[in-house]
């Protein structure tokens, strides 16, 4: 860990973005190709009924995962003050308190786990013909769930004094460990009870080496004893959880209902559930790949409105904005015109869904992914309070809309419910707190330039397919040229359209200053 220095971090906003995003880029990377080899040698090895159940079990534990309350976002929030300022006592006594918190919060995940067995029936109508007992599975899923909520606000601090990137390489290395094993152990035994032990194992091991890496890197929090922290602090934290625990419903509910509502409603449920995975895998893969360069910037904009900096706020807002259009533009509108052929290469025909459901998973990862810039500044400003019953609206939306269209449409009604209702209730209001309590202007601006940017996404998406029909390949070869036809007309539209705005300079100038900057670094490493 000597290459980790001890303390809190002293390099600029800009460095600290490119040094997140270049770790976990390559991290990224990895993951991808892992998971999707990974992917083949479980389908190869088990078959679809398992990626059905272990799809359901998901989002059983997601529903689970109430019980953290936004205790997450609460915790980097409230770090990012006494860490701007190197309050060390304050720190350590925010940590011993998370400490106990998530403690409770393991506890009470693995209770509510345990309750909800009787109903696991009740759960899944049609349980798939495999030799291993469904109550076990379940119950390894639970236990591998409960292990990454002790420890777990050690890796806070580093998130929120802007080092991500140390977790992400540590994470790395056990998540490379973890598929490998995993793999291997599928190969040799093709037992999947033993798959979800070593899930356990890893996780366990990665969570205490993460908790003695933040101890090493930060020696105040073994050496301080912790202090009893003011009524002020704990009434201010009630407030905010239980907003945020409003929008933890919410997520949970638009994230980890729609398998059990497939299982439920859907023609072939859990098989439905398992050729979906397979698509969810590549637009999650694709969803974390652009995270990585947008999510870098999440801690660098606590410590920005931390400050005092109003005049580079909204200046920087635009910026994420365009970079988060034009990006998950790019790629969502790739995914819905590549993903099919890219299936049927990959696996074969029947595990293809069509135009119209992959239509459905690409609206949902573009609504929630360009909406990030209005969601990054409203986490980062503490307005937790000021929505905290829209949640509570959109789940409701999502519900009704899901079962409604889901008996209607099968698959694709319950996913494109979920677009639709996040787009009508946080996709208005986030962006309205922003404006009404960051930038004190109005909103309208905001609706304009989204809109202008889905424009534009829709034109480049229908020129570039039409462009790609014209091309008589076939097979991988095909694929990508296909692919290589498309991203040149899509990002050359993109591009054209917006080259002169004041985003699109201002990004360029950043990556210039970073790259002349860091080039002769690079050079003299390699002289």
């Amino acid at each position: 860990m000597s290459f980790f220095k001890k303390g809190f971090n002293k390099s600029s906003r800009s460095t600290n973005v490119l040094r997140n995003m270049n770790v976990a880029f390559i991290c990224e990377l990895m993951n991808t190709l892992l998971g999707f080899v990974s992917r083949s040698v479980f389908i190869a090895m088990l078959g679809k009924s398992y990626l059905g159940v272990g799809g359901i079990f998901h989002n059983i534990l997601k529903l689970l995962s109430l019980t953290e309350l936004g205790f997450g976002t609460a915790i980097v929030y409230n770090l990012y003050k006494p860490i701007r300022n190197h309050e060390e006592q304050t720190i350590t006594n925010l940590m011993w308190f998370y400490r106990k918190a998530y403690f409770c919060i393991g506890f009470a995940v693995l209770t509510m786990g345990l309750i909800l067995l009787p109903f696991l029936k009740l759960l899944i109508k049609n349980p798939p013909n495999i030799p291993e007992n469904i109550t076990l599975l379940y119950l390894l899923h639970l236990a591998s769930s409960v292990s990454s909520y002790y420890l777990a606000h050690k890796r806070c601090i580093l998130s929120a004094d802007q080092k991500g990137y140390i977790a992400g390489i540590y994470t790395q290395v056990f998540h490379t460990a973890r598929i490998l094993l995993q793999m291997l152990a599928l190969y040799l035994t093709k037992n999947y009870t033993l798959y979800l032990c070593i899930s356990i194992a890893c996780h366990l091991s990665h969570t205490i080496w993460i908790a003695h890496v933040v101890d090493k890197l930060y020696p105040f929090l073994t050496q301080l004893k912790p202090q009893k922290l003011p009524a002020e602090f704990f009434q201010k934290l009630k407030k905010d959880i239980s907003a945020l625990f409003l929008y933890k419903i919410n997520r949970v509910i638009i994230h980890g209902t729609d398998n059990l509502l497939i299982a439920a409603i859907a023609k072939n449920g859990v098989v439905a559930v398992g050729l979906y995975s397979n698509y969810l895998l590549i637009s999650e893969t694709a969803n974390m790949v652009l995270g990585i360069i947008t999510s870098s910037f999440t801690s660098s904009l606590g410590n920005l409105n931390a400050s005092d900096e109003d005049s580079k706020k909204e200046k920087v807002f635009y910026c994420i904005l365009f970079l988060s259009a034009w990006l998950y533009g790019y790629v969502c509108s790739g995914i819905f015109e590549l993903s099919d052929r890219f299936i049927e290469l990959w696996l074969n025909k029947e595990y293809i869904l069509g135009p119209l459901v992959v239509f459905a998973i690409v609206l949902q990862l573009y609504i929630r992914s360009v909406h990030y810039a209005a969601y990054a500044y409203r986490i980062t400003n503490g307005l937790f309070v000021q929505s905290k019953y829209v949640p509570l609206f959109t789940s409701f939306v999502n519900i009704a809309l899901s079962i409604w269209w889901g008996k209607l449409w099968g698959l694709f009604g319950i996913l494109f419910a979920t677009s639709i209702a996040r787009i009508v209730t946080i996709g208005i209001v986030d962006p309205y707190l922003v404006y009404k309590y960051v930038f004190n202007k109005g909103v309208l601006p905001y609706y304009i330039t989204y809109i202008k940017y889905t424009v534009v996404t829709l034109a480049a998406m229908f020129i570039a397919k039409n462009a790609i029909l014209l091309i008589p390949l076939h097979g991988w070869l095909g694929f990508i040229v296909d692919f290589i036809v498309y991203s040149l007309l899509f990002n050359g539209i993109f591009m054209l359209v917006f080259f002169r705005t004041e985003e699109r300079k201002y990004l360029t100038n950043i990556a210039m200053s970073l790259f002349k900057k860091h080039l002769p670094k690079l050079a003299a490493k390699f002289a």
